[in-house]
């Protein structure tokens, strides 16, 4: 299996999608194991599989890097944006510039595109070759940040988008994606397409108030966090903003 941004044959390493610096963030004073949470719906099923396991925060993996992007630009990019994210994972309130938000956006699109890689259908390789090839997050990638109240909060939505005109049929492969993930008091919205934007007109009207723009690169500085902070169900309303029923086959997104 080639890997999924530079697309070299090789051993693929197991990448971890929370970075492991993170995990003393997130451990409680105690150091004890918490439960790691997965619900699977399936189509034609009124009620989720709920699937339970103890386990330590931050270690979920993917094997879909290979070493050298792993410990290459991956690894780069890591130490470039650890002071910025690891003070917001704290809860420190920040101002940034437009160095810290564009390292900060390019975290949160990496992130997002490594917890993806483990989902079927596979999204476009233009995404991954765009993540690993420059430095910055594409012109039609959106990148919002919140907060959350829990300082050990952890939590990933990750949802492939096809995005196409209602009278149109969908493209075979996806087209776009949307990822919501959450680390500590950090939250991060991504949004990114290829050829169609999907409709975004859900987003700013609830959310408003819980969530600073970071790409593309608006005014001349960014204080976070915002006024509003985002708890589970807030999280989980806003990966809803995009697409609903994300775990349906059939779901599509509508220009």
């Amino acid at each position: 299996m080639p890997c999924v941004f530079c697309q070299r044959d090789g051993p693929l390493t197991a990448e971890h999608v929370f970075p492991q610096w993170t995990r003393s963030h997130l451990e409680d004073a105690s150091g004890s194991r918490g439960v790691h949470t997965r619900w699977i719906v399936r189509e034609g099923e009124s009620e989720p599989d709920e699937q339970t396991r103890p386990g330590k925060p931050a270690t979920l993996t993917v094997r879909s890097v290979c070493a050298e992007c792993n410990s290459g630009w991956m690894s780069r990019l890591e130490g470039d944006a650890k002071p910025y994210l690891e003070s917001m994972i704290r809860g420190s309130r920040r101002e940034y510039h437009s160095t810290g938000r564009t390292l900060i956006a390019r975290w949160f699109v990496k992130t997002a595109l490594v917890r993806g890689s483990r989902f079927p259908p596979a999204l476009r390789r233009e995404f991954y070759e765009q993540a690993r090839t420059t430095g910055e997050p594409s012109d039609t990638t959106r990148v919002w940040i919140g907060a959350t109240p829990r300082k050990q909060m952890h939590y990933t939505d990750f949802r492939q988008i096809w995005v196409h005109e209602p009278q149109e049929r969908p493209p075979g492969d996806p087209n776009g994606y949307s990822c919501v993930i959450a680390v500590g008091h950090l939250v991060g919205f991504v949004v990114s397409w290829l050829d169609r934007e999907p409709s975004l007109a859900g987003v700013l009207p609830r959310f408003e108030r819980a969530l600073v723009q970071a790409w593309p690169l608006s005014e001349a500085t960014s204080t976070w966090p915002p006024h509003t902070r985002l708890d589970l169900n807030g999280l989980d309303d806003l990966a809803d903003t995009v697409v609903d029923h994300p775990d349906r086959p059939d779901w599509r997104a509508h220009v």
